[in-house]
Protein backbone atom coordinates (compact mmCIF):
# COMPACT_ATOMS: atom_id res chain seq x y z
CA UNK A 1 0.00 0.00 0.00
CA UNK A 2 2.91 2.28 0.62
CA UNK A 3 4.14 2.08 -2.59
CA UNK A 4 1.06 2.63 -4.32
CA UNK A 5 1.20 5.76 -2.37
CA UNK A 6 4.68 6.95 -3.20
CA UNK A 7 4.18 6.20 -7.04
CA UNK A 8 0.80 8.30 -6.77
CA UNK A 9 3.29 11.20 -4.98
CA UNK A 10 5.75 10.93 -7.73
CA UNK A 11 3.04 11.04 -10.31
CA UNK A 12 1.73 14.23 -9.42
CA UNK A 13 5.49 15.86 -8.82
CA UNK A 14 5.98 14.55 -12.15
CA UNK A 15 2.91 15.83 -13.52
CA UNK A 16 3.66 19.48 -11.43
CA UNK A 17 7.05 19.51 -13.18
CA UNK A 18 5.74 18.87 -16.49
CA UNK A 19 3.24 21.20 -15.73
CA UNK A 20 5.79 24.03 -14.98
CA UNK A 21 7.88 22.90 -18.14
CA UNK A 22 4.49 23.56 -20.09
CA UNK A 23 3.82 26.94 -18.92
CA UNK A 24 7.40 27.75 -19.44
CA UNK A 25 7.30 27.05 -22.78
CA UNK A 26 4.27 29.03 -23.83
CA UNK A 27 5.80 31.97 -21.90
CA UNK A 28 8.84 31.61 -24.28
CA UNK A 29 6.61 30.91 -27.59
CA UNK A 30 4.58 34.30 -26.79
CA UNK A 31 7.59 36.27 -25.71
CA UNK A 32 9.64 34.79 -29.04
CA UNK A 33 6.28 35.79 -30.96
CA UNK A 34 6.01 39.46 -29.39
CA UNK A 35 10.10 40.16 -30.52
CA UNK A 36 9.06 39.01 -33.59
CA UNK A 37 11.58 36.22 -34.00
CA UNK A 38 11.09 33.30 -36.09
CA UNK A 39 11.96 29.75 -34.48
CA UNK A 40 15.12 29.53 -36.75
CA UNK A 41 16.46 32.41 -36.21
CA UNK A 42 15.98 32.10 -32.09
CA UNK A 43 17.96 28.87 -32.44
CA UNK A 44 20.96 30.37 -34.67
CA UNK A 45 21.37 33.10 -32.10
CA UNK A 46 20.84 30.79 -28.98
CA UNK A 47 22.76 27.05 -30.53
CA UNK A 48 19.97 25.35 -29.19
CA UNK A 49 18.03 23.26 -32.09
CA UNK A 50 14.70 23.95 -33.52
CA UNK A 51 13.85 20.40 -32.51
CA UNK A 52 14.37 21.21 -28.68
CA UNK A 53 12.73 24.62 -29.10
CA UNK A 54 9.35 22.91 -30.49
CA UNK A 55 9.19 20.27 -27.83
CA UNK A 56 9.62 23.15 -25.21
CA UNK A 57 6.97 25.72 -26.99
CA UNK A 58 4.84 22.70 -27.61
CA UNK A 59 4.78 21.14 -24.62
CA UNK A 60 6.29 17.36 -25.67
CA UNK A 61 8.24 16.50 -22.76
CA UNK A 62 9.41 13.56 -23.96
CA UNK A 63 11.24 15.26 -26.42
CA UNK A 64 13.68 17.81 -24.17
CA UNK A 65 17.15 16.82 -23.67
CA UNK A 66 18.13 15.46 -20.26
CA UNK A 67 17.63 18.39 -17.26
CA UNK A 68 21.17 18.98 -17.03
CA UNK A 69 21.25 20.32 -20.45
CA UNK A 70 17.73 21.22 -20.01
CA UNK A 71 18.93 24.15 -17.77
CA UNK A 72 21.36 25.43 -19.79
CA UNK A 73 19.50 25.81 -22.64
CA UNK A 74 16.49 27.63 -20.70
CA UNK A 75 19.10 30.08 -19.55
CA UNK A 76 20.31 30.75 -22.82
CA UNK A 77 16.94 30.80 -24.39
CA UNK A 78 15.69 33.23 -21.32
CA UNK A 79 18.83 35.28 -21.36
CA UNK A 80 18.01 35.74 -25.31
CA UNK A 81 14.32 36.89 -25.17
CA UNK A 82 15.06 39.14 -22.33
CA UNK A 83 13.42 37.26 -19.32
CA UNK A 84 13.72 38.18 -15.76
CA UNK A 85 16.17 35.87 -14.34
CA UNK A 86 14.05 35.15 -11.39
CA UNK A 87 11.43 33.76 -13.37
CA UNK A 88 13.98 31.16 -15.25
CA UNK A 89 15.63 29.97 -11.67
CA UNK A 90 11.99 30.00 -10.36
CA UNK A 91 10.97 27.13 -13.18
CA UNK A 92 14.58 25.58 -13.27
CA UNK A 93 14.48 24.66 -9.16
CA UNK A 94 10.36 23.78 -10.08
CA UNK A 95 10.56 21.78 -13.15
CA UNK A 96 14.33 20.21 -13.10
CA UNK A 97 16.04 19.14 -9.81
CA UNK A 98 14.10 15.86 -9.35
CA UNK A 99 13.50 14.96 -13.32
CA UNK A 100 16.83 13.06 -14.11
CA UNK A 101 17.36 10.08 -16.22
CA UNK A 102 17.47 7.31 -14.23
CA UNK A 103 20.03 4.11 -14.42
CA UNK A 104 16.79 1.89 -14.55
CA UNK A 105 15.51 4.03 -17.26
CA UNK A 106 11.94 4.09 -14.67
CA UNK A 107 8.70 6.56 -16.05
CA UNK A 108 9.62 9.61 -14.34
CA UNK A 109 12.65 10.11 -16.71
CA UNK A 110 12.81 12.07 -19.64
CA UNK A 111 13.36 10.25 -22.48
CA UNK A 112 13.78 10.71 -26.44
CA UNK A 113 17.13 12.77 -26.03
CA UNK A 114 18.79 12.10 -29.26
CA UNK A 115 21.72 13.44 -31.31
CA UNK A 116 19.37 14.87 -33.69
CA UNK A 117 17.75 16.60 -31.09
CA UNK A 118 21.17 18.88 -30.49
CA UNK A 119 23.70 20.66 -33.69
CA UNK A 120 26.05 18.44 -33.21
CA UNK A 121 28.54 19.47 -35.98
CA UNK A 122 27.70 23.28 -35.06
CA UNK A 123 28.91 23.15 -31.43
CA UNK A 124 32.55 22.65 -29.57
CA UNK A 125 31.23 18.88 -28.82
CA UNK A 126 30.73 18.47 -32.45
CA UNK A 127 34.10 19.58 -32.89
CA UNK A 128 35.76 17.63 -30.79
CA UNK A 129 33.84 14.27 -31.97
CA UNK A 130 34.77 14.78 -35.32
CA UNK A 131 38.49 15.40 -34.70
CA UNK A 132 38.56 12.19 -32.97
CA UNK A 133 36.70 10.54 -35.93
CA UNK A 134 39.57 11.94 -38.04
CA UNK A 135 42.34 10.93 -35.39
CA UNK A 136 40.55 7.29 -35.05
CA UNK A 137 40.41 6.96 -39.07
CA UNK A 138 44.14 8.02 -39.46
CA UNK A 139 44.78 6.02 -37.16
CA UNK A 140 43.59 2.78 -38.45
CA UNK A 141 45.05 3.42 -41.95
CA UNK A 142 48.54 3.72 -40.49
CA UNK A 143 47.60 0.23 -38.61
CA UNK A 144 46.55 -0.99 -42.04
CA UNK A 145 49.53 0.00 -43.67
CA UNK A 146 51.74 -1.35 -40.80
CA UNK A 147 49.89 -4.93 -41.48
CA UNK A 148 50.70 -4.85 -45.32
CA UNK A 149 54.54 -3.99 -44.64
CA UNK A 150 54.72 -6.69 -42.22
CA UNK A 151 53.32 -9.30 -44.58
CA UNK A 152 55.29 -7.81 -47.38
CA UNK A 153 52.19 -6.93 -49.27
CA UNK A 154 53.22 -3.28 -49.30
CA UNK A 155 55.63 -1.03 -50.67
CA UNK A 156 56.19 2.26 -50.12
CA UNK A 157 58.04 2.65 -53.55
CA UNK A 158 56.04 3.74 -56.09
CA UNK A 159 55.42 0.70 -59.07
CA UNK A 160 57.46 1.64 -62.17
CA UNK A 161 55.51 0.92 -65.64
CA UNK A 162 56.66 -2.31 -67.63
CA UNK A 163 58.78 -1.88 -70.26
CA UNK A 164 57.59 -3.84 -73.53
CA UNK A 165 53.92 -3.92 -72.93
CA UNK A 166 52.35 -5.13 -76.68
CA UNK A 167 49.45 -3.66 -77.48
CA UNK A 168 47.30 -6.21 -78.94
CA UNK A 169 45.97 -5.05 -82.35
CA UNK A 170 42.61 -6.34 -82.13
CA UNK A 171 40.97 -6.93 -78.98
CA UNK A 172 37.84 -7.76 -80.51
CA UNK A 173 38.82 -10.66 -82.28
CA UNK A 174 40.46 -11.88 -79.65
CA UNK A 175 37.45 -12.06 -77.51
CA UNK A 176 35.58 -13.05 -80.13
CA UNK A 177 37.62 -15.87 -80.56
CA UNK A 178 37.27 -17.23 -76.66
CA UNK A 179 33.38 -16.42 -77.12
CA UNK A 180 32.28 -16.93 -80.14
CA UNK A 181 28.71 -17.05 -78.95
CA UNK A 182 29.27 -13.23 -78.63
CA UNK A 183 27.97 -11.07 -81.96
CA UNK A 184 29.54 -7.26 -82.64
CA UNK A 185 27.32 -5.16 -82.87
CA UNK A 186 26.68 -3.18 -86.02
Amino acid sequence: MAKVKSNQKVSVKQQQQEAALRFFGLRLQREREQQNLSMRQLAIDTRVSTAVLEALEKGWIQRLPEAAFLGTILKKLAERLGLPKTEVAEVIKTALPPIHKSSVGGDDALTGFTLGSIELFSTWQGTIAYGTLLIALIYGLNLQQQQLIRSGSFSPAPIAPQQGLQREAQPLTKLLQLYPELRPLP
